[in-house]
């Protein structure tokens, strides 16, 4: 399918029934073209390097570029011009996504837009507030740097320094297990959240990232569970020392011994949550989220 490209064209086209995508070309500029997915238009361009045809995303319609302005279908016609000179030239235009060295002069979608889109995906799946916060705070300290760069430039060799230098540089919690390495479960969760949110963007763009997610590069730590638990013979000490705390604290370790709770979901009971009649007592936010109540 033909038509002239612009700002009004493209806002019209529609999905059709059954179909999952739809690509339309521009009658003006060969090799310029829209792909209409469910959720987004991804303007592409389309030309040969070498005898071999290759394609390229330019940006998604309305999505921010890292100049701070939103993809129009005329900006993104410039950049297929300077897409069509490079192949002209010989150089794929997808090659600086594939190829760590290539990492300069990039553009597209960020780590930022990334971590918007899987927040609010995260949102519409009803996860825990904590959840999202973690994920939020984490790359914002750890991939400070990366947050506003082109995710072409994101590879895996980055993020397999990234894993490696947190484990390096951040100081041992109190009480962590001293069978892991110091910091691997904040280094592996790091990867596991850039990785979560390039998904949710590539399901976004119907995968116009491609298919290697950087992420897959990283060979993260196997932890060691943490396996301690106070001995039967040991518990009549555990309860007279118990019994010195404060109150609170005390009928706080009595709880999680009788319910087996973990320390986060015991710490958030309200009377509320208790139904006298039945004898029971409802965790209506769970790890996992609200999907996860008992």
């Amino acid at each position: 399918m033909k038509l002239k490209l612009n700002e009004k064209s493209v806002a019209a086209l529609a999905l059709p029934p059954g179909k999952s995508q739809l690509v339309v070309w521009d009658k003006e500029q060969r090799g310029f073209g829209v792909v209409v997915g469910k959720t987004a238009r991804t303007l592409i361009a389309e030309g040969r390097v070498d005898g071999v045809k290759r394609r390229t995303a330019i940006g998604v319609l309305g999505a921010m570029r890292p100049e701070g302005s939103p993809w129009t279908v005329q900006l993104a016609r410039q950049a297929a011009l300077e897409a069509f000179v490079k192949m002209a030239r010989g150089l794929d235009p997808n090659a600086s996504r594939r190829a760590p060295e290539a990492s300069t002069g990039t553009s597209g979608p960020t780590l930022r837009d990334a971590l918007t889109v899987h927040v609010a995906r995260m949102q519409r799946k009803q996860r825990a507030e904590r959840s999202i916060s973690t994920i939020t705070a984490e790359l914002e300290k750890y991939m400070a740097a990366w947050l506003d760069r082109p995710l072409a430039e994101l590879t895996g060799a980055v993020l397999i320094d990234k894993h490696e230098q947190i484990k390096r540089t951040v100081k041992a919690r109190a009480g962590s297990n001293p069978d892991n390495d110091k910091g691997a479960p904040l280094a592996n969760r790091v990867v596991t959240h850039v990785g979560a949110c390039w998904n949710s963007l590539n399901r976004k763009l119907e995968g116009a990232l491609g298919t290697w997610n950087p992420a897959k590069a990283v060979d993260r730590d196997v932890l060691a569970p943490k396996r301690e638990r106070i001995a039967d013979q040991d518990l009549p000490s555990w309860w007279a020392t118990v019994q010195t705390l404060t109150p609170i604290r005390r009928d706080l370790q009595i709880f999680a011994l009788f319910t087996g709770m973990r320390s986060e979901a015991a710490r958030e009971v309200r009377w509320e949550h208790v139904d006298q009649a039945k004898c029971a007592l409802i965790v209506p936010d769970p790890k996992g989220g609200k999907s996860k109540a008992f």
